[in-house]
């Protein structure tokens, strides 16, 4: 869910033993920086800024976190500067 008219997804799949989370942000509007975050419930696990790009204004970050036992929820937030905001939450088993 963003505060404005961005979209945001997040998605998680295993790899090697650790978990892959890609992180995408589609603003439709190219070169406009944003602050990103990968969190678990008790810590930031990644974090960065990106510039939408393309045709499609938007951008995109892989990282590769710790497997735990059980279930793995990681939460990406994305902000570009006090205009708006981007939060979204995923689990995998």
């Amino acid at each position: 869910m963003c505060t404005g008219s961005s979209a945001v997804k997040l998605k998680l799949s295993r790899e090697d033993g650790r978990i892959e989370a890609e992180l995408e942000v589609d603003q439709n509007l190219g070169g406009v920086r944003w602050t990103w975050s990968l969190s678990r419930p008790a810590s930031v696990v990644a974090r960065g800024s990106a510039v939408t790009r393309g045709p499609s204004g938007s951008f995109e970050v892989r990282r590769l976190v710790a497997d735990t036992a059980g279930r793995d929820t990681i939460t990406g937030r994305a902000a570009r500067g006090s205009r708006e905001s981007c939060r979204v939450t995923a689990t995998i088993r």
